[in-house]
């Protein structure tokens, strides 16, 4: 591992031979992008470990700038992104004329994540022992690289990563052939591109490909024609028609107060009257009272009498609307406090899903606490997913496409069933199913065992489900009632000798001090849903997607972290970044 004294003997190797015709330094950086602990450099001379924690990494960056930033030598790295992103954090440097070989292998075999091991198998190398047996430990704990002393095996494993990638690249050089600068072109757009977005990945979808998820820097230099076009994010809420429900005094304060808190009322989400009580609503995080003045019974009854009547499960709504009033009764029955929750229809919201959506049959759980954003998705997938299928919406209390006996337009071309109680919705999904040969059937919210069931009934019977449930995954494989959607639970009895290898395993694959236990917990059926889409109030544009969910229920179970891609949405530009992350 190398001192200040050294910095000059890397920089000096690369002076020596940028005058040559070719020159190629292979880079590697650990640590990122939240910190920068080490810098790898393989030169022709030899591989350099660079201590950034005990030198400093602005020092080791300001050292290795004429390289790093340099026209003529070309780096290569192996997914660029975070190491770019730590390189211009903590060191001022905006690394040029790049190679990455992920990129490379996404061009020659079309996997957008195909890691450096599987590279090496591709083109029929195998990764050195030492690398092979320390992977995990590295894995699992990447602040092992800002410890020190840093163990003699950890320096070994860093310069390894070096030697093997030196070592592919004329294999992958000649794979590539006449498309090498056409491949570094666009790993330099991907460096501009992981700056500004965090050091995650820009993608498109592929349209020749099944709508596949793409690198967007290799589409737009390669196949710019097969690139999905994005609906532009367009948020349609009518707020103002639910306000103009509301009593006089508390209309004018409602919009007075959201006036002097420079609120929107695009970000309105619930208007809150319980009799005896101030008049209160929130705008997203927070709570606003509207007035020291409490809400009568009359106040109450202004509104109900505007309404439709509410049903068995106490909500009504406007005809042809899709906001939602939710009453609260008290012992007698009658009406002692209102809900009122903006319905919004967000255009473009599932333009970050567009692979899920149209590239696959798969049937999709969409999970989020109340107030997440869960129906207004749905919504929008229905539209999507309706302009090429024939799609049937079950709307309990009509939450997805609102009042009245027409749909609201935010569903499109999908047709809607009307479930006039929660007691009944299983029976209608039944129906739905016998009656009207829909390929993908629509459910606002699955909540009790009878839809459980219902939901696995319709999908033997071939018919692809989009559906949404309150909680996250590893809540919902909690809940005895829904976790039979991801395939259920049951505990199994293992003997003397299947516990104490259970519990070794385990303790391998965390690190973790594990008692021998005889009862295991484990998946007992196929899920439901194929896949699930994790997302979380007050966050509109993150979600977690999960492809695999067998192999992350079973992950869960076994107490593991489970793999899903983060992806975000800029609703300005329509950009979608995507980053793998374990949870």
């Amino acid at each position: 591992m190398q001192s200040q004294s050294h910095l000059a003997t890397v920089v000096e190797s690369y002076l020596d031979l940028r005058d040559k015709p070719i020159c190629m330094v292979c880079i590697d950086c650990k640590g990122v992008p939240d910190s920068l602990d080490l810098i790898q450099v393989g030169t022709l001379i030899g591989v350099f470990v660079i201590d950034c924690v005990t030198i400093g990494a602005g020092a080791v960056c300001q050292a290795l700038k004429p390289l790093l930033e340099s026209s003529v030598a070309l780096k290569v790295f192996h997914d660029v992104h975070k190491a770019a992103l730590a390189l211009a954090m903590h060191g001022k440097v905006k690394v040029r004329n790049v190679l990455d070989t992920q990129l490379a292998a996404e061009h020659l075999w079309g996997d957008l994540h195909l890691s450096f091991d599987a590279l090496l198998f591709k083109i029929g190398q195998q990764n050195h022992p030492t690398k092979r047996a320390m992977k995990h430990e590295m894995q699992h704990d990447s602040s092992l690289w800002s410890k020190r002393p840093l163990p003699k095996e950890f320096i070994e494993y860093a310069a390894l990563d070096l030697i093997t990638l030196q070592a592919t690249l004329p294999a992958v050089q000649h794979e590539l052939g006449d498309m090498h600068s056409v491949l570094v072109q666009a790993s330099g757009l991907r460096v501009a591109s992981s700056l500004v977005n965090d050091g995650t990945r820009s993608i498109c979808f592929d349209i020749a490909n099944g709508f596949a998820p793409s690198s967007i820097e290799l589409m737009t230099l390669t196949r710019p024609g097969d690139i999905a076009e994005l609906q532009n994010v367009v948020l349609e809420d009518q707020a103002d028609e639910m306000v103009e429900l509301l009593p006089e005094h508390i209309n004018q304060s409602l919009i007075r107060s959201a006036i002097q808190n420079k609120n929107n009322l695009a970000d309105l989400s619930d208007v809150i009257m319980d009799t005896g009580r101030s008049p209160q609503c929130w705008f997203g995080p927070t709570r606003m009272i509207l007035s020291e003045m409490t809400v009568s019974s009359d106040d109450i009854g202004f509104v109900t009498a505007r309404i439709g009547g509410f049903g068995t499960d106490n909500r009504a709504g406007l005809d042809g609307k899709l906001h939602r009033i939710s009453a609260m009764r008290d012992r007698n029955r009658d009406i002692s406090g209102l809900t009122m929750r903006v319905g919004r229809c967000v255009r473009g919201v599932a333009n970050m899903i567009f692979d899920v959506l149209l590239g696959t049959d798969k049937s999709v759980l969409i999970l989020g606490e109340p107030g997440s954003g869960k129906t207004t998705i749905v919504r929008e997938a229905t539209r999507v997913l309706a302009e090429r299928h024939n799609v049937v919406v079950v709307d309990t209390s009509n939450e997805i496409a609102g009042d009245g006996a027409i749909p609201h337009q935010c569903i499109g071309l999908a047709r809607r069933m009307m479930v006039p109680s929660l007691e009944e919705q299983s029976a209608v999904m039944i129906e739905c199913v016998q009656n009207h040969t829909p390929h993908i059937m629509v459910i606002d919210e699955i909540g009790r065992p009878k839809e459980v069931n219902a939901a696995r009934t319709v999908k033997q019977r071939g018919v692809r489900l989009i559906a949404s449930a309150h909680g996250d995954l590893r809540r919902l494989l909690r809940n005895s009632e829904l976790r039979g959607l991801v395939g259920g639970v049951e505990s199994v009895t293992l003997g003397d000798a299947m516990a104490k290898q259970e519990a070794s395993r385990r303790q391998a694959g965390t690190g973790e001090h594990y008692n021998i236990s005889k009862v295991k917990a484990q998946r007992c059926g196929e899920p439901t849903f194929d896949i699930v889409i994790e997302i979380r109030r007050g966050v509109h544009y993150e979600w977690r997607v999960t492809h695999d969910v067998s192999k992350a229920v079973d992950a869960i179970l076994d107490g593991q972290r489970y793999l899903t891609q983060r992806r975000t949405l800029d609703k300005d530009t329509n950009g979608v970044s995507l980053e793998l992350i374990a949870v």
